[in-house]
């Protein structure tokens, strides 16, 4: 985890004059693992919610006036990932495909999207994150987070099996 003691906060400066404030904004794709800035209600309503640890900076986006979170959740490596069970989809060739290797899961270019998730092991938790492949809600948080008129958050049609 991040020493949150160590920043008080971070300002960020948009890249264009008009930018409408919304509750969940992309930051650098796994990079540092820190995921998002996200609204202090988006992170409000995230926090009734079972999360695994979590680093939070407070942070501010220069002429904005909603106080934000760059928020990062822990990743889990790739080889909890059940491959025999996982089904890929390639967006070029538009078909649905298992890997056969840790070694092509990683090779896999951004054409390679998942489809279906099966983690090895059980992880009680609402959010999850896997090395390479994003991040994953439950069905429940995503409905909170829809029901609250949250803006900014797109939701893919991956699934993923919790309970395996």
């Amino acid at each position: 985890c991040i020493d949150v003691n160590k920043i008080q906060e971070i300002c960020f400066f948009p890249v264009r004059k008009k930018i409408k404030e919304i509750d969940m904004i992309d930051f650098c794709p796994f990079k540092l693992g820190l995921d998002f800035l996200i609204s202090k209600k988006l992170f409000d309503i995230m926090n009734n919610f079972n999360l695994p640890p979590v680093n939070k900076i407070p942070t501010r986006i220069n002429t904005f006036n909603t106080e934000y979170f760059l928020i990062g959740f822990p990743m889990i490596p790739q080889e909890r990932i059940d491959l025999n069970k996982s089904i890929f989809f390639d967006t070029k060739k538009r078909s649905e495909f298992n890997l056969k290797s840790y070694d092509a899961f990683i090779n896999t270019d951004f054409s390679v999207k998942p489809r279906k998730i099966y983690p090895d092991v059980f992880y009680d938790v609402d959010t999850i994150g896997f090395q390479g492949k994003g991040l994953f809600f439950s069905d429940r948080l995503i409905d909170a987070i829809q029901d609250a008129g949250i803006v900014g958050l797109h939701v893919d049609d991956t699934e993923m099996e919790m309970n395996p």
